[in-house]
């Protein structure tokens, strides 16, 4: 603070004396570019966000809480998604889930996802392996969201 003080006394403008304390501080613009880049508008942004929103879903998925499943699906599919979720809520967990492939769209606004999910049903306890097919959709409303999960391939991937 003593060094803006004698700059500004010195004669060089307020504006002068804020910019070197920004610089000073780090880039100024970071928040800005770090919101750019969660809003999707590029091709290689859209890709970035869909692992993480995949990660989000599988992992409400694992711990059975079906607000946070529902936010990330879109609006035709919430009847579908909404029907798989409470069916298996009282019989199967969820052990573990991995991304095999992700597959995008021209422009990378739609993505197929093939996960690798390991489960038991209760009460049986037996792991189990499937692969679960999953389209997602971009909209720079909503974000990524599903639009069709597939959990009927039985097999193996990877």
């Amino acid at each position: 603070m003593r060094i803006c003080v004698r700059v500004v006394s010195r004669g060089v403008s307020v504006g002068v004396a804020v910019l070197l304390m920004l610089s000073l501080s780090g880039c100024f613009l970071a928040p800005f570019i770090g919101a750019f880049k969660q809003a999707g508008v590029t091709q290689s942004d859209r890709e970035a966000l869909l692992p993480k929103d995949v990660k989000r879903f599988t992992d409400a998925l694992f711990w059975g809480t079906s607000g946070p499943i529902m936010e990330m699906v879109d609006e035709p599919a919430k009847k579908q998604v909404s029907q798989q979720v409470a069916e298996a809520t009282d019989v199967e967990r969820v052990v573990e889930s991995k991304v095999v492939s992700i597959d995008f769209g021209d422009g990378s606004y739609t993505a197929q996802v093939d996960l690798k999910v390991r489960y038991y049903r209760v009460p049986y306890y037996m792991v189990q392996d499937r692969v679960e097919i999953q389209q997602w959709q971009f909209s720079f409303n909503d974000g990524w969201q599903i639009t069709d999960r597939n959990l009927n391939t039985p097999g193996k991937l990877g």
